[in-house]
């Protein structure tokens, strides 16, 4: 296939991009159209705000995404924070607030942002076809590592470390015992035999830095002095060969073990305080199991009304974990997103991911754009 057929064949695909939609009434009634996107910032890595000499600019996922159905299905849009800064949930008079207000009421066409579709929000808007599916996660502050001066002594327990001093005096005695009584019988050969050199504080001496596996004087040259002097040295090798290996996993192997590994394990832990934002999915979900009995979501919202540990934002919800003695709630890309850019490492992922839901952009009920936006 020669180069000009490949490059007609390319232009040929480019060309007919425009026309790969199917033809739908929906997605002609969205074409030229101006269309008002709803948004809540910051949202990372959704969508965040930043000021150029340009001006306001919106930068993220979301704002790619839109960018993208504004090309592909050929409307223009312009996008605005909701004026209470909240997702949206209905008070105590059905009245809704936050994006899904908006959009509602009719002030919005869309939203932008990382919404979560729950049947309640259901009732009062449309929702696109999910674009991804997250679950819950908690994170805390990473526990602090306690230093101690004593943690060489970590590899044994007391006892074992009694033992071996025991048994490293015991072959000093045995040794001193030996040459005394050799010297005290006349068994020795002067001219080459140094049992008189083990004196207690010598046989003492020779036995710790045999354990320590270090030359020193003096040396053992009788059979006797000599064969005890092989037993501290096989039992210092075992010993020694031992308490390295133990020293190294105790040292290169810390697992960070966390009491919390469950929302029930977190319910229970009463000395950590948790919760999520108000007027959210997860605040909307928690608050319908106020009235069960023995379910461990009503022992949770039990837990942060009493508390009043709700955070008000993203930002504040990370301050609060950093303090530590709080556990954060929240979709699951929001908090990885926090750890992985956390420059000095305080936070953690913990548990596993529960209350699996789908992001989507919410439209008014029964409006055809939602529709064309999942076409597109």
């Amino acid at each position: 296939m020669t180069p000009v057929i490949l490059v007609c064949i390319t232009l040929v695909l480019i060309a007919g991009q425009a026309s790969s939609l199917p033809k739908d009434d929906n997605i002609k009634f969205v074409q030229g159209q101006v269309l008002r996107a709803v948004t809540k910032t910051p949202a990372h890595p959704f969508l965040v705000r930043t000021n150029k000499t340009s001006g306001l600019v919106y930068e993220g996922y979301l704002k790619d995404v839109l960018s993208s159905l504004a090309r592909i299905l050929k409307f223009e849009y312009e996008i605005y924070e909701s004026p209470d800064g909240k997702y949206g949930a209905p008070d105590h008079r059905g009245v809704w607030n936050g994006m899904v207000g908006e959009v509602a009421y009719g002030r919005a066409n869309l939203t932008l942002a990382p919404l979560t579709i729950s049947s309640l929000r259901e009732k009062i808007v449309d929702f696109t076809k999910p674009y991804l599916h997250v679950g819950t996660d908690m994170m805390m502050k990473t526990p602090s590592e306690d230093v101690d001066i004593f943690s060489f002594l970590m590899p044994f327990e007391p006892f074992l470390w009694l033992t071996i001093l025991g048994a490293v005096l015991g072959i000093a005695l045995l040794l001193f015992l030996t040459a005394k009584a050799r010297t005290m019988a006349g068994a020795v050969d002067k001219s080459f035999d140094n049992d008189s050199a083990f004196t207690g504080y010598n046989s003492i001496w020779f036995a710790v830095w045999s354990v320590l596996r270090k030359g020193g004087e003096p040396a053992p040259r009788s059979i006797p002095a000599r064969i005890l002097a092989a037993g501290l040295w096989l039992f210092a090798l075992i010993v020694v060969s031992t308490y390295t290996a133990n020293l190294s996993a105790f040292l290169t192997v810390k697992r960070l073990e966390s009491p919390i590994n469950s929302l029930d394990s977190l319910v229970h832990h009463t000395k950590t305080r948790f919760g999520v934002p108000r007027d959210t999915f997860l605040y909307s979900f928690f608050e319908s199991y106020k009235d069960d009995t023995g379910n461990v979501y009503k022992e949770a919202w039990d837990r942060m009304e009493t508390d009043d540990s709700y955070y008000k934002n993203f930002a504040d919800g990370v301050s609060k974990t950093k303090k530590g003695e709080f556990v954060m709630l929240a979709e699951t890309p929001f908090l990885e997103y926090a750890v992985l850019n956390d420059e000095k490492c305080e936070l953690m992922l913990v548990g596993a991911p529960f209350l699996f839901q789908g992001y989507g952009l919410a439209t008014r009920r029964g409006d055809p754009l939602r529709k064309a936006l999942s076409i597109g």
